[in-house]
C-alpha cells in the first residue's frame, strides 16, 4: 500500500504566558510585556503533514504535496518530515505557514494567529496515480476557489 496526501503543513508555535489579556499598548510598557510560564513549543502542524508524518512512522510509503517555504521554518519542517520517510513532491514556495497559539496560565483562555502560506496546486501528484490511498484535507482560511479545485481533483 502507498498513500498521496495532499494538504497543509505549517509550524505550530505554542505560547503560554501569566496573566496577560493580550491587550497592546502604546510603546514599552509593563503592561505589554509577558513573561511565559513554559518554553515555547515548537510542533509539526497542519493535516496534511500530520497524515503523512503518521503514515511515514507506520512505514507506510507517502508522498506529500503541501506547501513548504524555502526559509528557516520550512527547512525545519522539510527535516520532521524527511525524518519519518515522507517524499515531499511539491516545489517549494516563498514562505512557509506558521500558526501561533497563546494561551494563558491561569485560565486556558486562548488566542490564535495564522499566517495561511501559499495555495496548493492540489493536482500535483495525481497524474497517473493509479494504487494506493488519496488522502487531501482543506485547512483554515482556504479560500473558495481553492476548495473548487480540490473538488476538481477529487472528482478525478
Amino acid at each position: 500500500m502507498s498513500a498521496l496526501v495532499a494538504g497543509n503543513s505549517a509550524l505550530d508555535m505554542h505560547l503560554t504566558v501569566e496573566g496577560s489579556d493580550g491587550a497592546f499598548e502604546q510603546g514599552f510598557t509593563r503592561e505589554n510585556v509577558a513573561f511565559l510560564t513554559q518554553a515555547p513549543q515548537a510542533v509539526l502542524g497542519g493535516n496534511g503533514a500530520a497524515a503523512a508524518y503518521a503514515l511515514g512512522k507506520l512505514g507506510v510509503p507517502v508522498d506529500l504535496n503541501t506547501a513548504v517555504g524555502s526559509d528557516g521554518i520550512g527547512e525545519l519542517i522539510a527535516a520532521w518530515l524527511t525524518h519519518a520517510e515522507v517524499h515531499l513532491i511539491s516545489d517549494r514556495v516563498e514562505a512557509s505557514a506558521v500558526h501561533v497559539l497563546r494561551s494563558r496560565a491561569q485560565d486556558g483562555a486562548r488566542s490564535s494567529m495564522f499566517y495561511t502560506g501559499s495555495d496548493l496546486d492540489w493536482s500535483v501528484g495525481t497524474e497517473g496515480f493509479q494504487s494506493g490511498w488519496f488522502f487531501a484535507s482543506g485547512y483554515g482560511g482556504m479560500r473558495d476557489d481553492a476548495f473548487s479545485r480540490l473538488g476538481e481533483v477529487l472528482k478525478q
